[in-house]
C-alpha cells in the first residue's frame, strides 16, 4: 500500500506511534512525509530521526 504521511509530529506521542507502525509494516510502501503546522522544520528533524532509528530512509 502506498502512503503519503502529512503529520504535526511532535504536539504529542501519537504521531511518533503511527510513523513508528508504518514504518515496520512491510506492506507499506512510505513514499513521503510532509509536517504541518508551527515549527516544521523541527517536526521534519523529528520525523526523520524516527527513520533514521528504523533503518529506513523516507523523503
Amino acid at each position: 500500500m502506498k502512503v503519503l504521511l502529512d503529520t504535526d509530529i511532535g504536539s504529542d506521542i501519537d504521531d511518533a506511534i503511527c510513523l513508528a507502525y508504518l514504518l515496520a509494516q512491510p506492506q507499506c510502501d512510505l513514499l513521503g512525509i510532509t509536517t504541518v503546522s508551527g515549527e516544521p522544520e523541527k517536526r521534519a528533524m523529528l520525523a526523520s530521526a524516527i527513520c533514521t532509528a528504523a533503518g529506513r530512509e523516507v523523503p
